[in-house]
């Protein structure tokens, strides 16, 4: 144990002193401590000693007279008073008088004495000062509970009970007398005959009762075997309340256990709330029936008081000597804090940032010795600091380097990197961010992020959900495919990543949010869908035209024999008119098959070198007379040193003569259909292909890159031409796309590279 911690803040010196007093004090007070407790305890055997002497003295007195009063009564019930109810005329005059003079005579406390019958009625009442008379038919409450207590007692015994009397002096004044009653029932037979009431002045009965020596006045009280009080000293003012025997009683008066052990008779006992208690059962000669308990309370405190010179001594001289020895022991101890002072204020020094001084203690001892300890070590301190100081620039420079180098890492990512507080708040937003949402940095700054970039519709509370529940589990979502809304409204495809910032306790302080444009990665997907079902379809196609070829070549010979035969025997024209309807339909069937061969070639190993004029213009060569023909204007423009593309030059027309075609029947007569061909960059070339004719719907322009999809159902398309076209844009590693131009017609644009690593990168 570091006494020291109990009083940390304090000086040495009144340290030193604290423990001076303390080793002086200390005995002082365990001497104070014993000697108290061996008075407190002398003190309390002494008066418990003096309390049962006067409880003796008090019982002994009671007793005395309790019994004097029982043998008055049993006197006067052994001379027939008793009997008074069966004997008539003169001699029951003589007998009330008799009572009468008996109770003038006596010196006892007994006031009155009364006859009740069995019915509870007072037949006769004999007084002191008063002679007798004979009672009156009519009950009365005392009488009441006077039988009801005889009808309880055996032949022989007797009870006391407390009552009030009313009294008259000669001024005829009524007055109310504390008293208490015996009652004594006279058995015939089995029978409750009568009952014969002694009243005593409860006042004259227990004189004295309550007295004892000075310091030891308490309460006094006396009670019957039930715990009901018969005397009380504090009550004896109020003596009617010790009638209600449910309010006033001795487990009232103390707890139910004390008061057990009162009525058991314990001697001595200490209650509740400081107070020492003596009791006494109650020896009252003649009478062996009745059992009565007295006893008598003192206040613990009392004691205390006497205790209270000897502690003052004690207090005046622990207090002197307490003085005296913290005197002596600042001054001893000043000697000895004087070198700790000057090596403290060195140390304080040194801690401010001054130069070291050294200290000089001149005491031959341990203070000293940690003087000179105390000068080495601070000039090795100015040593250590001086290296610190110039550790400490050189790591703040590096890490100012390291968080320029993360910041402009961050800031230059193109994936936009966020950052969020606790409640989801911006407090991060890199320059990729900016690009990809289009909100500036002071835009979103202190905003929540779900309100600037949430879902594109309505709030997704199963995403949310499923984004909480990850980063409670595993603290971070990987990847998560989802869609955000752009400052323009664009509906952006990314990838999230968040991950949730938590500080040395767990608590999670914020988070870091990664989100990437998928826009890329889905258009990529889409061509790896369209080309697996490109591939799928080209399978299909090269064997429904193989599986078509054949019979369309017997169906072919067929009918040139048959056209033949016809024009040698009768020429009949219906009928050469119907096989050349026939013929026409079986050289369509031929058109779709070659279509779909044409869709399903691979002449990939043919890739090389393609001179787009040359192209270009074998290719207006072979379809002037059609534009011609039909009333369009075809017009060609063509960049001067277009660098030549890579593909294959036969792929390449049938795209071009696939677009013209389509074109020239989107158009109507008097329109024009225009061919343009650029240079977009270093290595990309485009071939344009735009009409005037009513354009491609919206709606439409995915579903018409699909096979066998056409709008042209009544001029016979087959719904192969531009899927063939895609197709084949696909092999020369290219693009074919669709839009509307301000002409009003659709553009067709191809789009080509220039070589081989352009291809793959395209």
């Amino acid at each position: 144990m570091n006494l020291n911690k109990i009083v940390p803040r304090l000086r040495i010196r009144w340290k030193l002193a604290i423990a001076f007093v303390a080793l002086a004090g200390i005995p002082l007070l365990i001497v104070g401590a014993v000697g108290t407790s061996s008075a407190l305890s002398e003190l309390r055997r002494n008066a418990r000693g003096e309390l049962q002497q006067d409880l003796d003295l008090a019982a002994s007195r009671s007793g005395r007279s309790l019994a004097e009063v029982g043998a008055h009564v049993s006197f006067l019930e052994q001379v027939g008073l008793a009997r008074l109810a069966s004997v008539e005329g003169p001699a029951r005059e003589r007998l009330l008088g008799l009572a009468g003079t008996y109770l003038d005579s006596d010196s006892s406390a007994l006031l009155r004495v009364k006859v009740l019958d069995a019915d509870g009625f007072v037949t006769a009442v004999a007084e002191r000062a008063r002679g007798g008379s004979l009672g009156s038919r009519e009950g009365e409450g005392p009488a009441l509970l006077y039988l009801w207590t005889a009808e309880r007692l055996a032949p022989g015994e007797a009870a006391f009970l407390p009552v009030d009397l009313s009294r008259s002096d000669r001024g005829d004044s009524v007055h109310v007398v504390p008293a208490l009653a015996v009652v004594r029932p006279f058995w015939e037979g089995g029978r409750l005959e009568g009952v014969l009431v002694g009243e005593a002045d409860a006042a004259e009965l227990f004189r004295g009762l309550d007295e004892g020596r000075p310091g030891l006045d308490g309460v006094t009280g006396l009670v019957n075997e039930s715990g009901d009080f018969l005397y009380h000293s504090r009550l004896k003012s109020d003596w009617r309340s010790l009638l209600n025997t449910e309010a006033v009683n001795l487990e009232r008066e103390f707890t139910p256990d004390v008061a057990r052990k009162i009525l058991a008779g314990a001697r001595s006992l200490e209650a509740p709330g400081g107070v020492e208690v003596a009791a006494r059962p109650l020896s009252i000669p003649g009478q062996t029936s009745m059992r009565l308990i007295l006893y008598r309370t003192v206040p613990l405190r009392v004691l205390y008081t006497r205790v209270a010179g000897f502690l003052g001594v004690l207090s005046l001289i622990g207090v002197l000597l307490v003085v005296t020895v913290a005197g002596l022991s600042m001054v001893a101890a000043a000697q000895i804090t004087q070198p700790v002072l000057r090596i403290q204020r060195a140390a304080h020094r040194i801690a401010s940032g001054g130069s070291p001084e050294p200290v000089l203690v001149e005491t031959n001892d341990e203070l000293e010795e940690l003087a000179d300890d105390f000068n080495r070590m601070a000039v090795a301190l100015q040593r250590h600091r001086t290296d610190l100081e110039t550790l400490v620039k050189e790591r703040t420079q590096a890490l100012e380097r390291t968080r320029h180098e993360l910041e402009q890492f961050v800031a230059a990512s193109a994936d936009a990197i966020v950052g969020l507080d606790a409640h989801g708040r911006v407090l991060l937003w890199n320059r990729g961010a900016q690009t990809l949402f289009g909100y500036t940095e002071q835009e979103v700054v202190g905003q929540p992020l779900e309100r600037m970039i949430g879902p594109p519709e309505a709030p997704n509370p199963a995403e949310a959900a499923f984004i909480r529940c990850a980063i409670e589990a595993t603290g971070s979502v990987v990847n998560y495919r989802t869609r955000r809304r752009a400052k323009d409204g664009t509906d952006i495809p990314l990838t999230l990543t968040k991950t949730a910032l938590r500080d040395t306790e767990g608590q999670v302080y914020g988070y870091s949010v990664i989100l990437r444009d998928d826009r890329a990665r889905e258009l990529a997907e889409e061509q790896m869908r369209r080309s697996e079902r490109l591939s799928a379809i080209s399978v299909m196609a090269a064997g429904l035209a193989h599986e078509l070829n054949n019979p369309l070549s017997v169906v072919g010979n067929r009918l040139e024999l048959m056209q033949r035969e016809t024009m040698v025997r009768n020429g009949d024209p219906r009928l050469l008119k119907d096989l050349d309807v026939v013929r026409k339909h079986v050289d369509r069937i031929g058109a779709i098959t070659g279509d779909l061969l044409s869709f399903a070639r691979n002449d990939s190993d043919t890739m090389g070198d393609v001179d787009l004029h040359t192209v270009v213009d074998r290719t207006v060569r072979l379809l002037q007379r059609v534009f011609v023909a039909s009333n369009i204007g075809l017009v060609v423009e063509e960049e001067p040193s277009l660098p030549a593309a890579f593909g294959n030059e036969n792929i390449v027309e049938t795209i071009l003569v696939n677009l013209l075609l389509n074109a020239r029947q989107a158009t109507p007569a008097g329109g024009r259909v225009e061919l343009h061909t650029r240079s977009v960059s270093g290595s990309l070339l485009e071939i344009e292909v735009r009409d005037t004719g009513p354009g491609v719907p919206a709606e439409l322009r995915r579903r018409i890159f699909e096979p066998f999809f056409t709008t042209k159902s009544e001029a016979g398309g087959t719904g192969l031409g531009l899927a063939v076209c895609r197709a084949l844009a696909d092999r020369l590693g290219g693009n074919l796309e669709v839009t509307d131009w301000e002409g009003g017609g659709a553009r067709f644009v191809l789009g080509l590279a220039r070589d081989a690593q352009a291809r793959i990168r395209a």
